[in-house]
């Protein structure tokens, strides 16, 4: 079990009072956990949830746009899905079948490796004279604009079993939602065909799924990118040697932390290509992106 900070939802059993019930209740608790791993099947109920808006960046909450919604999943469906999700991202990083220059969820592999990355690449490009053209991209509501069809098509590409699939699919899509306003909750609200809730622990591996196409698409015009040289990793190695760069053929072309993307080119014709792959991935899948800063 996590830590007892984790807030609970509508019956307001959370990790901690979980640890403290009798352990006959336990048992019942287990039981159900088991059933809905085997039988993709959830108790009415448990799939509803609360959704509270927090705040951005501890500014004034002016309106809904401002604000992250976090949904209050129960913590009996958590234990369900943070145990199959825990196990399928291991066998998906056990074979590969991710764009390595995904970097979350890779164990050993975080953020700092991602930078490290970035700022090694540029460096030599920039020493060596080059041009260097460097964007971000802000996807706008990334986890609310998964679509549900367009992540089963996905997983079926990728070859997943209909069981896990249908797992993949029981938090967003079963159950109602209300959300908190002022003192009050606003009515109860059936579940849209699209969207994974924040604060669920399948949600940023169902995105990372889903977005995966975008990096294979962008490597396929590999030389739109920075040629930083195939002997990068090893340079990397011999200055960091806990970092694990992933350069493929000596182009580096896209870093994704999830939903934060970042691209580099040679000039600014190859950058405005790589956008316009960026751009088409986006509005095929239904999500939208609002900002690139250089």
């Amino acid at each position: 079990l996590k830590g007892v900070d984790s807030s609970p939802g509508y019956t307001g059993l959370g990790y901690g009072l979980l640890r403290c019930v009798p352990i006959t209740f336990q048992r019942i608790c287990w039981h159900w956990h088991n059933l809905i791993i085997t039988k993709q099947m959830v108790p009415l109920g448990l799939a509803d949830l609360p959704i509270i808006a927090l705040p951005k960046n501890n500014g004034l909450m002016s309106s809904y746009t401002n604000t992250r919604p976090i949904s209050l999943y129960e913590v009996l469906f958590k234990l369900a899905t943070g145990t199959v999700h825990e196990k399928v991202s291991d066998i998906l990083q056990k074979n590969r079948v991710l764009h390595p220059m995904q970097f979350f969820g890779q164990k050993g592999v975080g953020v700092i490796d991602a930078l490290q990355l970035i700022i090694q690449s540029l460096e030599l490009c920039i020493r060596g004279g080059q041009q260097v053209v460097v964007k971000s991209a802000d996807v706008a509501a990334a986890f609310p604009s998964v679509r549900h069809w367009y992540l089963r098509m996905v997983m079926e590409g990728k070859g997943f079993p209909e069981e896990v699939i249908k797992f993949f699919m029981l938090a967003d899509g079963h159950g109602t939602f209300r959300v908190r306003l002022s003192q009050a909750w606003s009515d109860s609200v059936k579940k849209p065909p699209g969207g994974v809730g924040q604060g669920e622990q399948g949600s940023p591996p169902k995105y990372i799924l889903a977005i995966d196409i975008l990096l294979w698409m962008l490597y396929k015009d590999k030389e739109r990118g920075l040629f930083v040289g195939e002997g990068f990793a090893e340079h990397c190695k011999r200055h960091f040697p806990n970092m694990q760069p992933m350069i493929m053929d000596g182009w580096l072309v896209a870093i994704l932390f999830c939903d934060d993307l970042c691209l580099v080119a040679s000039n600014t014709l190859n950058m405005q290509h790589l956008i316009d792959i960026t751009t088409r991935v986006h509005d095929f899948s239904g999500s939208r992106l609002v900002a690139y800063k250089s």
